[in-house]
């Protein structure tokens, strides 16, 4: 003979639970609460007196059960956590008098767990043979059906659409960065400097082109010269010109003009003479 676990006891009672869901409590059980599940509690010790259940009560919040103990019960709303959180399938209950409550709240028999694990632990169906007396005996014995379905389906099948539900969480933040740096991996002349845009920008009415991101050429910056700027360094020019339509521009180093494509040239002496006011 093999007698009931603690874990076949959460399990039977999680299948009453379920078949509750559908019976006179269930808009508790649909969505328990902490004070929903007290108030039940309350309603509960009111009309029975079952001793074995006024332990459970007694034991679980450290006082006994009176008609006038709803405001004490009422500090107790945070004791019920455990248990909603058990029914919700987010949480395995441990603590026996809990989970003994849990079984009151459902109306799970037969209950508590030392009256449970007493019992023959089998499967639905079976039959069971046993020797008494030298005497073969068959009897069957049926317990609780489809508890190992109510729980896979109640249980690891909620674990598992919350791990699906995290994991396209991450997907969609991951798609979502990918395309928004994709979009700017292109870049356009403002005026002055060079400043990364998106690539799908129109470029229709764009004065300047947009062009695919070149990160060596973000750094390049037109400047405004004047006869107080550094135009050399250790005997090196610091400063680069290139000649436009309309005069000269200066930049902070070599390349090409963005705006006619001639090449940047280093300054020289002449050149600031002609054109450094």
């Amino acid at each position: 003979m093999e007698n009931n676990t603690l874990d076949d006891y959460k399990i039977a009672i999680k299948a009453k639970y379920e078949t509750e869901k559908s019976g006179a409590h269930s808009s508790i059980f649909i969505n328990p609460s902490r004070a929903k599940l007290r108030s039940l509690c309350l309603e509960i010790f009111k009309s029975k007196k079952d001793q074995s259940d006024l332990n459970v009560f007694s034991s679980f919040f450290r006082f006994d059960f009176s008609p006038s103990c709803s405001g004490k019960l009422k500090d107790q709303t945070d004791k019920f956590r455990p248990i909603e959180t058990f029914f919700k399938g987010e949480t395995n209950l441990m603590d026996v008098e809990a989970i003994n409550l849990a079984a009151i709240l459902v109306d799970f028999q037969p209950r508590p767990f030392l009256k449970f694990s007493k019992s023959e632990r089998n499967n639905p169906g079976r039959k069971s043979e046993e020797v008494e007396e030298g005497h073969e005996v068959t009897e069957e014995v049926t317990i609780y059906p489809d508890t190992i379905q109510f729980f896979n389906k109640s249980f690891y099948q909620k674990k598992h659409e919350k791990k699906v539900l995290i994991l396209l969480l991450i997907v969609s933040l991951i798609t979502t960065y990918y395309f928004a740096f994709q979009k700017k991996q292109c870049m356009q002349w403002s005026g002055d400097h060079f400043e990364n845009v998106d690539c799908e920008l129109p470029n229709n009415s764009a004065k300047f082109k947009i062009i695919p991101l070149d990160k060596s050429l973000l750094p390049l910056k037109k400047v405004h010269v004047c006869d107080t700027t550094t135009f050399f360094k250790n005997g090196e020019a610091i400063i680069w010109y290139a000649k436009t339509e309309n005069g000269i521009d200066f930049f902070n180093t070599h390349g090409r003009h963005p705006e006619n494509d001639n090449a940047l040239k280093p300054v020289t002496h002449y050149i600031i003479n002609k054109y450094v006011k």
